[in-house]
């Protein structure tokens, strides 16, 4: 039994994972090392069992191994005591020693356990500089940085927030911060923080943060997971930043918005109701104008033309004026219905007749034998094309002016033709923008509001048509008008 106890303790003594030296306590002789300390401190077993421990300089501070001779004639064992022992290589480990006295046939002994930590103490050294590197990054950085473990409590906020609120850790951690929001967000904040924290997914939130000085102040936080390598959900680091200027802009911004489309709203009701008020009169001077041709003397004619050819320029003004208010106020709506567009085309060349041969321009209209069938609004349609008509006797001073219409089974093209001053090169991208003429201020050649081909652009398209222009100076100019018929128009095509 003896020799198998022996034996099993031999086992156990040679297989353990730890270091272990068994040395005589009067003399220090060692009297037994295991494998593991020889890999430990690269002596082999022949070179030390036998020997005197002083006559190895494994100890890097010799006192402390005297201290630890002291510790145990008073104690009787020494546990986990950190020291740095020297191989035989010179190089340097550090282990947790624990020593025991033992009695072996009689004599005092010392049973000597050492464990090497000297990666584990690596690696903490590594993670302690790691976390300092961090705190005095975090700390140096311009904006609010926290962090969370897995129970949403925070357990670090850097300098930055503390600055900010004007507390301490210790007020802060944990659920502190939340003090500090204002209490119409707290509600909204938390929901978002517990969710989030649930789901484990990033987020961003904006609430209103009380600082040191009592105002609460609009920050922007944003929270992003953290895990270790194997999965394990370690909580969040989040930093937040003061958006305040920023909110204060973006409500600038919208009062702005707001009021501008009031101005907007108000501009346009004044200029529809100014419209409706002269467009009245007007409308009462040009019939009664009619009338008046009919029965004054030869040589008073043209008196009553020209009254009765400004009265039309003032309504195409005002219609232009009236349309763009209710474009401005997408107010004004178009309603399709089939209609004959040949019927149209002659409705309006017939009125502008009067004005083109006053100037001994040829108006001529180009059209199919045919009717031609669109669903389209035939109102806006005939605005387009007075607008598009008056524009071109009022800058042609010889020559003719051609409405023109070409059908196939899916699109119209209307055009109107002049043989007019044309339009320079640089001025045809601006030539739909509104109150845009080609000549302005004291160089003004031709009257008119600078509203027609603008508002006659905003009504095509609306409509679902485009309009281009094709123009060389002192040449003439070609308006081009593309729609599409429409489907299901229950007539001839």
């Amino acid at each position: 039994a003896l020799s198998e106890a022996q034996d099993l303790f031999y086992t156990s003594f040679q297989a353990s994972p730890a270091a272990i030296t068994i040395t005589r306590l009067p003399d220090g002789l060692i009297l037994e090392v295991n494998r593991e300390w020889c890999r430990l401190t690269g002596y082999a077993e022949e070179e030390v069992v036998g020997h005197l421990t002083t006559e190895f300089d494994i100890w890097v501070e010799s006192a402390l191994r005297d201290e630890f001779i002291r510790m145990m004639e008073e104690e009787g064992a020494v546990h986990d005591y950190e020291v740095d022992i020297r191989m035989k290589s010179g190089k340097i480990r550090t282990v947790l020693c624990s020593l025991q006295t033992i009695n072996i046939r009689g004599e005092a002994c010392l049973l000597s356990v050492m464990n090497d930590i000297t990666d584990r103490k690596f690696a903490s050294q590594a993670l302690l500089e790691s976390e300092a590197r961090f705190r005095t990054l975090a700390d140096s950085a311009p904006v609010m940085i926290w962090m969370a473990g897995p129970d949403q409590r925070v357990y670090y906020v850097n300098k930055g927030w503390l600055q900010f609120t004007g507390k301490t850790m210790v007020e802060e951690i944990g659920d502190g911060w939340a003090a500090g929001v204002h209490p119409e967000d707290r509600a909204r904040s938390d929901e978002i923080y517990a969710s989030h924290f649930e789901h484990r997914a990033p987020f961003r939130m904006e609430y209103r943060l009380r600082r040191l000085d009592g105002a609460y102040r609009w920050v922007l936080d944003i929270g992003v997971p953290r895990f270790t390598p194997d999965g394990r959900f370690l909580g969040y680091i989040g930093s937040a930043v003061d958006i305040s200027e920023r909110k204060e802009t973006e409500k600038a911004l919208v009062e702005a918005k707001e009021r501008a489309e009031e101005m907007a709203r108000l501009r346009s009701t004044i200029l529809t109701n100014m419209t409706h008020e002269v467009r009245t009169p007007l409308t009462v001077i040009l019939g009664f104008t009619s009338m008046l041709r009919q029965g004054v003397r030869k040589d008073y004619q043209r008196f009553v033309q020209r009254i009765e050819r400004s009265g039309r320029r003032l309504l195409l003004m005002l219609d232009a004026i009236l349309d763009l208010a209710q474009l401005e106020a997408n107010e004004l709506q178009v309603e399709r219905e089939p209609f004959n567009v040949v019927d149209v085309m002659h409705g309006v060349i017939e009125p502008m007749r009067e004005a083109a041969r006053e100037k001994g321009l040829e108006l001529k209209v180009e059209l199919p034998d045919q009717h031609v069938y669109a669903s389209l609004d035939h109102r806006v349609l005939m605005r387009v094309l007075n607008n598009l008509i008056d524009n071109a006797i009022k800058f042609t001073d010889q020559g003719r002016i051609v409405l023109s219409l070409e059908a196939d089974e899916e699109f119209i093209h209307l055009s109107v033709t002049d043989t007019g001053i044309g339009i320079e090169d640089t001025y045809l991208p601006h030539v739909f923008d509104e109150f845009s003429q080609e000549s302005s201020g004291l160089e003004r050649t031709h009257q008119g509001s600078g509203l027609g081909l603008s508002v006659s652009k905003r009504l095509v398209e609306l409509m679902g048509g485009s309009i281009v222009v094709e123009s060389h100076k002192d040449e003439g100019s070609a308006f081009k008008l593309t729609f599409q018929r429409g489907a299901n128009l229950g007539v001839p095509v």
